[in-house]
Parts: structure tokens; C-alpha cells; sequence
């Protein structure tokens, strides 16, 4: 029996070099061939989890569209998708799960900035790669930025600094009132607007505070309370669900007719929830919007509208777009770093210039920050577009104006 194994083995090996096929045998071919995989945890439940839903369909229309031109390395990507319920403990836990059970060759995602700032802690101390395509304190980045870390987004100090510098420019009011969400994200909209906008506008004076909890369905008393104050500005943080239900329910008291409003993530919350005129919204109000996908910006930006559309029947919003620009950008650095080695890819991204749906944006070496434009306008309908979104638009064409500089990052990071 052995001596017919032999002797079929041998015919099988002359056969081959007859035939002029090489005769390779290799003990990882079949694993180059396995996918690599990425953890996608994002809040995919409650009233934040619209932003969830639109991160992981514009990744995986990103991995679609890399795996059908062949992969990277030779081999597809593969996203696990995983639900942070807005809890840092519960992001943690995910992401561990995903590293030390699914075997992720890195991580993605997360809308809450104190989720964020807990998966890149410990993305920091598994030096596993941690993108972030949403979460805006600029703690991530600054005092508590990585090796490891990348965001593909703008940060609270671009995004309220330009908030800052158009409220004074539209209006200059010098009595403020401030209404944030009650946590991070909402704490740095405070500190960056006030830090900038008293300089814009010489004696400008906070007349209240008012911090809501998250979660909050009803926010009469918030309104009825704001109502009362003797202000000119309102400057809100709200978005989301909190925005919506919040514009709604200060509508009928005539908040917008009475006061001037800057809500900093209007346009984004109503990219997400369709209101059509006459709809209670925020309509007048000043806002920011880093994706005004509408506007036609380029070829690949029409091109990831329609896929999005086709697969969600909405438009994306900002964070979809970053969502999907990371993507992207991951797979040409792994191409050209020519290998799964984090450090080598890190290197690769570290500077490059990426073309994307945005424009072309450099990935800053300093402190891992996407050097993302944005643009800012009165909120309104027009007959092109008929949703609620920014009408009278100004644009920041030079980004390094309102994002700290790599000194100030290093100065922080001593700290």
C-alpha cells in the first residue's frame, strides 16, 4: 500500500512539470486567502442610533467596493458590527470581545466622546489600531492622542471655534446664553465657544448655562426657562434626537422668532430626520455642516450619495462620509505599507494626502487629526433642496485656521 501512495505521489509531481505548472507548496496559502477583520463598535440602539445605522452602512457600501476590486493584500475585509449603547463600559467590553475572541486586526467607530476616550485607552494598551470618524472632544487628539489613534472627522475646536468666529461676524451679540448636552461632548462645546467667541466680540457676557441630561425626552422646562432670560444668543451643542425633539417643542413658544440661534449640529441632525417647511425646526438658525452632501462637492461624493441612497433610503451625514473615507484610506495604507504590520501602516498614514468624497485632506502627522473643511449657513429651504439645511453658505477653505496647531497639541500632551 505505502509503495502505491509513493508511486502515485511521484506520477503526480512529473505530471506537474510536464504540464510546465510550478510546483509550490506552501503552508499559509490558504490563510492569505482568510479576511481580515475589523470591530466596528458604534451606539446602534436608543436616540442616537440613527448615526450607528448610517456609520455601518457607509462602511460596509466602503468594503463592498474594496473587496470587489480585489481586496487588500489579496484578501477581503470583513467588518464585525458591534452596539456601545452610548456606555463606555460597554464599548470596552465590545472592543475587548472583538480583539481577544474575533481576533480583529483593528478597531472603528463610536459617536459619544467619553466611549471614545475609553476604546482608545485601551486601543493604546493593546497598540491595536483605533479609527474614530465621529466623537469631536478634542481630548482625543490632544492631551490624551496616541500612536495608535486616528480621527477622521473635524474636532469641537475647529467645528465651535468657526461657530465662535460666524455668530460674531452674522450677529455679535454680546449677551449668551449656552444649552449643551450634560457630558463631554457638551462640556467642550462650552469651553471652546466661550474660550473664542469673548475675543470676536469684546464684552460678551454668559447670562446662563443650561445643561441637559442625556436621554431627555421632555424639554419644557429647558425652553420655558430660556425663554425667560434676558439674552440675544442662544448657543447650542444639541444633536440628534435631543435637536430634534428640542426644535419641536421650542417652535410653538417662538424661540427662533425671539432669540438669534447658533446650533452647532443642526445641519447634521436634520441630514439624518427630513424636515420639510412649515415642519417645526430650526429653521434661521446659524449652524455648521462638515458634509453638505447635496451640494454636488465632487464626482466621488455623487457617486457615495447614490450608493447610500440605494442601500438606506436616506442621505448620508457627516460621520458616514468619514465612516467611509476611513475605509479607504485603511486599505491603501495596508497596500502600501505591503503588509498587516500596524507600525508600518501607521507610517504610511501618517502625512498622506487622501482624495476623497470631501476633497483632497491630509491625515496630520503631529496628532493623527483629518485636516476635514467645513461649511457654515443659516439654516432654510430652498426649492433645489428641499430638506432643512444651511442656505446662505460660507466656507472654510484653509482648515489649519481653526484647528490647534501641532505646538499646541505637544504643549497640551506635556501637561
Amino acid at each position: 500500500m505505502r509503495t502505491i501512495i509513493i508511486r502515485s505521489f511521484v506520477f503526480l509531481v512529473v505530471c506537474i512539470f510536464a504540464c510546465g505548472a510550478p510546483f509550490v507548496i506552501t503552508a499559509g496559502s490558504a490563510a492569505e486567502k482568510e479576511p481580515i477583520k475589523l470591530g466596528h463598535v458604534y451606539v446602534m440602539s436608543g436616540g442616537a442610533a440613527m448615526y450607528g445605522k448610517n456609520s455601518a452602512a457607509a462602511t460596509q457600501i466602503a468594503i463592498d467596493e474594496i473587496n470587489k476590486a480585489g481586496g487588500v493584500l489579496g484578501r477581503p475585509l470583513e467588518v464585525i458590527f458591534r452596539d456601545t449603547k452610548m456606555s463606555p463600559d460597554v464599548g470596552v467590553r465590545e472592543a475587548k470581545n472583538l480583539v481577544l475572541n474575533e481576533k480583529v486586526f483593528m478597531l472603528t467607530g463610536s459617536l459619544s466622546s467619553g466611549v471614545a476616550l475609553a476604546i482608545s485607552a485601551y486601543a493604546k494598551e493593546q497598540k491595536i489600531l483605533y479609527f474614530n470618524s465621529m466623537a469631536h472632544t478634542p481630548k482625543l487628539t490632544n492631551e490624551e492622542g496616541h500612536r495608535y489613534f486616528f480621527r477622521w472627522s473635524t474636532n469641537s475646536t475647529t467645528q465651535h471655534k468657526s461657530g465662535a468666529l460666524a455668530a460674531a461676524k452674522h450677529w455679535g451679540h454680546k449677551k449668551v446664553v449656552i444649552v449643551a448636552p450634560d457630558y463631554e461632548y457638551g462640556k467642550s462645546f462650552q469651553r471652546i465657544f466661550w474660550k473664542f467667541y469673548p475675543q470676536y466680540v469684546p464684552g460678551a457676557k454668559t447670562v446662563s448655562e443650561i445643561w441637559i441630561p442625556l436621554g431627555t425626552k421632555d424639554f419644557t422646562p429647558y425652553i420655558t426657562k430660556l425663554m425667560g432670560l434676558d439674552t440675544e444668543l442662544v448657543a447650542s451643542a444639541l444633536y440628534g434626537g435631543m435637536q430634534l425633539a428640542f426644535g419641536k417643542q421650542a417652535k410653538p413658544f417662538g424661540l427662533y422668532d425671539k432669540f438669534h440661534f447658533y446650533g452647532a449640529s443642526d445641519a447634521d441632525t436634520y441630514a439624518l430626520y427630513p424636515m420639510k417647511p412649515g415642519d417645526p425646526g430650526s429653521k434661521g438658525s446659524l449652524s455648521t455642516d462638515r458634509y453638505p452632501s447635496w451640494m454636488g462637492i465632487n464626482a466621488k461624493s455623487d457617486a457615495f450619495v447614490k450608493k447610500f441612497r440605494e442601500k438606506t433610503g436616506r442621505i448620508p451625514e457627516f460621520g458616514s462620509a468619514c465612516q467611509y473615507i476611513s475605509m479607504h484610506a485603511l486599505a491603501d495604507a495596508i497596500e502600501e505599507a505591503g503588509s498587516l504590520d500596524t507600525e508600518k501602516i501607521i507610517v504610511a498614514l501618517e502625512g498622506k494626502v487622501f482624495d476623497t468624497l470631501l476633497g483632497k485632506i491630509e491625515m496630520r502627522a503631529c496628532d493623527h487629526q483629518f485636516q476635514t473643511p467645513l461649511w457654515i449657513g443659516i439654516m432654510g429651504h430652498t426649492p433645489d433642496y428641499q430638506n432643512l439645511h444651511i442656505t446662505q453658505r460660507d466656507k472654510f477653505d484653509n482648515p489649519y485656521v481653526n484647528y490647534d496647531t501641532c505646538e499646541e497639541v505637544m504643549a497640551l500632551r506635556k501637561k
